[in-house]
């Protein structure tokens, strides 16, 4: 996803009931503040840091499940060779980037 289309997503929520927050920023000019691009409310500003915290965590959740699955796959010779300990990994990653994606 963009960042720009990830930020508008997020304004859009943190924005919306019931959190109705407001999303003004400072400016983007260095010269003019302290706090380029922030946002004027601290809470806004917190609830962005943790929104791309948990993007971030998503992305490496699916490059954990991209791997996994590749592995496994390469282990393929004509018959299922998963293990039921890989599976439940994998089914563990899906789960989890499931959980994350939910919340966006």
């Amino acid at each position: 996803m963009s960042d720009d289309k990830n930020r508008d997503n997020f304004e859009a929520w943190i924005s919306a009931p019931p959190y109705g927050k407001p999303i003004a920023r400072y400016s983007t000019d260095p010269k003019l503040t302290s706090w380029p691009g922030h946002y004027r409310f601290y809470g806004a500003q917190l609830a962005w840091e943790a929104w791309q915290a948990r993007d971030a965590e998503i992305e490496g959740l699916k490059r954990d499940y991209t791997y996994e699955t590749n592995r496994l796959n390469a282990l393929w010779d004509g018959e299922k060779l998963l293990r039921e300990r890989d599976q439940k990994e994998i089914n563990k990653l899906r789960t989890r980037i499931a959980e994350l994606e939910k919340r966006s």
